[in-house]
């Protein structure tokens, strides 16, 4: 059964721009398979930390959801009491509308082992349970995240019992509704598992292709009066042309950031139609360009540099 978890406030107010769901297009930022190292994920020090990355030989748990790698609360032995063990991924674009999906099982004492993800909006000094993620962010949304009512030991909200199979776990952050700023970039979480003092002989948890995204929000803009921009050509050898169309009257302004959410260039107080952009320093990848108003975002495109 699918668990769809949301604010009202947010559907109230973005209903149009989510008649198509999950919100598209999505550009991939990052994707963890653990076939090879994970650029945005960290394992937690501490010699009682039992994540690890490998092929899952247990009892429940004997293969990854894509061959052959996950990362599982130990490879081989059964969870051990007392535990607590963490990692923690960095989402690399958080300046804008932040999807990360993921897939899992777990196999664990009911309402008193499991796992929960915590969120932290600067850069780790200060944490929440990611259900809560709507007092930083109005815009959170999640399919498939447990509830809470759903609790560990202690009253944690998390994932426990038996899942029965694999599961898609997806988690929205739109940071067009945000009750307070967060700087860019600064979006981690800390995937928790923790077991009471009593072994269970149970598999634990297990997690597979991370992948993370950001998306658009296509709003209900009568098509005469959208403001495009088109990138040719496109990819970029050593230079390109931005083209803006219906501008007329428009403070606009636009940024380029690298898939790490930083801020490339940015130009203020376009007035032309067209703007030449020169490869410079710009360096081989997929960059991300956006063409801002007085009232925000209003269109975005992907620049390749070869």
């Amino acid at each position: 059964m699918k668990r769809y978890i949301f604010l009202t406030l947010f559907l109230w107010v973005s209903a149009p721009a989510f008649s198509q769901w999950p919100p598209y297009p999505l550009y991939l930022t990052d994707e963890c398979t653990f076939e090879f190292p994970c650029n945005y994920l960290k394992l937690e020090d501490g010699a009682n930390n039992i994540w690890q990355i490998g092929t899952p030989l247990k009892t429940n748990f004997n293969s990854a959801y894509s061959p052959t790698h996950a990362i599982v609360t130990d490879t081989i032995n059964p969870y051990p009491p007392s535990n607590h063990s963490s990692f923690i991924l960095k989402a690399p674009v958080c300046y804008n509308n932040t999807f990360i999906t993921f897939w899992h099982k777990f196999n664990t004492d009911s309402l008193i082992d499991g796992g929960y993800i915590e969120a932290s909006f600067d850069k780790g000094q200060s944490w929440m349970n990611v259900i809560d993620s709507y007092t930083v962010c109005l815009g959170f949304m999640a399919n498939n995240l447990y509830s809470t009512f759903d609790t560990l030991k202690g009253g944690v909200k998390g994932f426990s019992g038996t899942s029965n199979g694999w599961i898609k776990t997806e988690l929205w952050w739109v940071w067009y509704f945000m009750p307070k700023w967060v700087e860019p970039d600064t979006l981690f979480l800390r995937f928790n598992f923790i077991s009471d003092n009593k072994l269970s002989n149970k598999d634990g948890w297990i997690i597979d292709d991370i992948m993370q995204y950001f998306f658009e929000l296509v709003g209900a803009v009568p098509e005469n009066e959208k403001t495009g921009l088109s990138i040719a050509p496109n990819p970029l050898k050593e230079y390109t042309t931005l083209t803006i169309s219906n501008s007329y009257g428009r403070n606009l302004s636009l940024i380029i950031y690298n898939q790490l959410g930083q801020v490339i260039r940015k130009m203020e107080a376009i007035k032309e139609n067209e703007i030449q952009i020169r490869r410079g320093s710009l360096k081989p990848g997929i960059y991300f360009v956006e063409l801002l108003d007085d009232s925000g975002i209003i269109a975005k495109d992907k620049l390749l540099v070869e």
